[in-house]
């Protein structure tokens, strides 16, 4: 499990209208399921 600060749960919540819960089922999917670093290709590699 990913832990997400309070500063997090706020900005999404302001950017994405996105309740506490929903905030932590979203990182918990990017962590899982997300490319590595070493996948990615350009200035994201940097």
């Amino acid at each position: 499990m990913v832990t997400v600060s309070k500063h997090a749960v706020r900005r999404l919540k302001e950017h994405c209208g996105l309740n506490k819960r929903s905030a932590q089922r979203m990182a918990d999917k990017a962590f899982t399921d997300g490319i590595r670093h070493s996948d990615t290709r350009g200035r994201l590699n940097k």
